[in-house]
Formats: C-alpha cells, structure tokens, sequence
C-alpha cells in the first residue's frame, strides 16, 4: 500500500497486485523501496544494485552477507513484494501526520521557488487538513528532504503554540526548507538537488 501509494500523487488511485510487481515497482530506484533506508540504499548502489528490480533477483544468501540477517532478508522479500506482516484491525493512537512528495523533476536552487513552494503548498494543505479531521494539533513541526543521491535529510522545531492550520503551519515548514536547503550548510550549497520533500507535524494534542 505504501508503495503504491506513492507511485503519483496527488489524489489519484493505483493498484499493486502480484503481477505489476514487475512492471511498476521493479524500474524505480531502490532507495524507493518502503524501509530501505538511506544508509542501506548507498551500501547497495555501492555493489551496483540500483532499482528494485535488482535486489529482487540478487542471491539473499549476497543481501544478507552484505547488510546482516535481518535487513538482508527483508530487502530480498519486500523486493519481491513479499511480507509476513501482521495486519490488525485495532486503531493506534496517532503520533505524527505527515505528506511527502516525490517530485517529477527535481528540485534545484533554480526551481525551488517555484516549483518547490507550490509543493510546499500542497504537503501544508494536506498535513492541516488531517489534522482538522482528527481533531489535532502540532507542537513540533518538521521537514525532511530525499536528495539526488539518496540521502535523508531531516529537521524540526518546536511550536510556541499547538497549531492546526494551514496558515500556522506553513511559515515554519518554509522557514525550516530555506534553513535546510538554501541555509549556508543546505543542500543546494553543497549543489545537491532534492528529489523528495516531506513536512511532519509531531508532539500531537487535543490542542
């Protein structure tokens, strides 16, 4: 589900049965891949395994002596979209609200105050809205960036007052962005583009 979820946003419906395993999740890149981190992902590409598609036809008996046991198995597994995850159907208490956004093209100092802001936008609109439909509100706010070289990026604050509100959360996640990417130590400056951005809204309450 999450990785379908995430194959083009926003608001659109996808399937990910058996069968397009192949065709849709084989090709994207394996720091795509749900619970691939960015530290396994560099250790793969290091050994020439870049999308998907090439960890589910890797050896697991390579995976594992590569990335240990546990994570080796999972990768091979979760490659081939297999999982024997539980499913519970007992709702848990909600810690954080978050919408992330892969970018079709990715995001530069050039670009960023276009087509950058009108993600952020967008990923504001949406983390306010859940927020409002459940009756929360934030007292930390974060973003996180996934950059051209796979790389997680990631920062908060922390909120003088719960906020709820596009119009409350907007200016921290956008100040957070320019501290992040176009700060003196940000990304852009060490000329870095960004392919995905996130905003978070954490420490959540009844307001």
């Amino acid at each position: 589900a999450k990785m379908a979820s995430d194959f083009e946003k926003p608001d659109k419906v996808h399937t990910l049965f058996p069968n397009e395993i192949a065709e849709k999740m084989w090709p994207l890149p394996i720091g795509d891949l749900f619970g691939c981190g960015s530290k396994t992902a560099e250790k793969l590409i290091r050994v020439g395994i870049r999308t998907i598609g090439e960890a589910s036809h890797t050896d697991p008996h390579f995976l594992r002596g590569l990335l240990g046991d546990a994570a080796g198995t999972y990768i091979y597994q979760a490659a081939n979209g297999k999982s024997d995850s539980p499913v519970s159907d007992e709702a848990r208490d909600v810690k954080s609200v978050s919408n992330e956004y892969t970018t079709t093209e990715d995001i530069t100092e050039k670009n960023w105050k276009t087509d950058g802001l009108k993600m952020l936008d967008y990923l504001t609109t949406k983390v306010s809205g859940r927020l409002a439909k459940q009756g929360l509100y934030a007292e930390t706010i974060g973003v996180s960036v996934k950059t051209d070289d796979f790389k997680r990026h990631s920062i908060q604050t922390k909120c003088p007052d719960p906020v709820q509100s596009k119009e409350e959360i907007y200016p921290f996640a956008r100040r957070l962005f320019e501290e992040i990417l176009c700060g003196k130590d940000g990304m852009f400056q060490e000329g870095k583009s960004v392919r995905l951005i996130a905003v978070v809204a954490s420490s959540l309450s009844d307001g």
